[in-house]
């Protein structure tokens, strides 16, 4: 046999398991939909029939399918339910964070909070009565206020975690983005010492 027959044979098999994935793929997107769908009627929540395009028509079902109905989530908790619920697929966050704005504005999720230096925008769906996460900054300042010494940002986060505050990222970048959020809020000072408020 040729070296040519076995590069055939080796595109056929890709080409029968790429068809057999697509197809996987669909009817796991449909069947994720479908759950969706039943959760929101057995609580009472109108299912949103919405507007479709053909180039957005699969992620905004899919986003409005992945959105938990017992918490609020940022879009990086979505991207993260995407890949959960389409491991194969890459998705682009520009493109997630557009068509969470799409489903705020046609009523199908809600926008909990507004964007802000030191935390993520918060989306639920309607019918969700939560809360909005505090503040790196308010963590920031309630940690130092019990404390009530100076604290590195390092000692901050720690502190932080301690009393229920649940990382939304690595623990440097976590780290990195609590010094960008108290640096720019005039309730801290900044002193050799570390952190007080002002």
């Amino acid at each position: 046999m040729s070296k040519k027959l076995f590069e055939e044979l080796r595109a056929l098999a890709a080409e029968a398991r790429d068809k057999k994935l697509a197809e996987i793929r669909a009817e796991y997107g449909q069947t994720i939909a479908d759950i969706a769908e039943m959760e929101q009627r057995m609580i009472g929540q109108p299912v949103a029939v919405r507007p479709k395009s053909k180039a957005d028509a699969s992620l905004v079902d899919l986003i409005a399918a992945v959105m938990p109905g017992d918490r609020y989530v940022t879009v990086d908790d979505v991207a993260g339910l995407l890949r959960a619920a389409d491991p194969e697929r890459q998705f682009n966050m520009p493109t997630i964070r557009a068509t969470m704005h799409r489903l705020v504005v046609e009523g199908t999720i809600k926008k909990l909070t507004n964007p802000q230096h030191d935390k993520k925008v918060q989306y639920c769906l309607p019918d969700f009565d939560g809360e909005p996460i505090r503040s790196l900054a308010d963590w920031a300042e309630e940690v130092l206020r019990v404390s009530g010494k100076p604290m590195k940002s390092v000692e901050i986060m720690v502190a932080m975690t301690e009393s229920g505050y649940e990382l939304e990222c690595i623990p440097a970048e976590s780290v990195a983005n609590l010094e960008r959020a108290i640096s720019t809020d005039k309730r801290f000072t900044n002193q050799d010492c570390g952190w007080i408020i002002s």
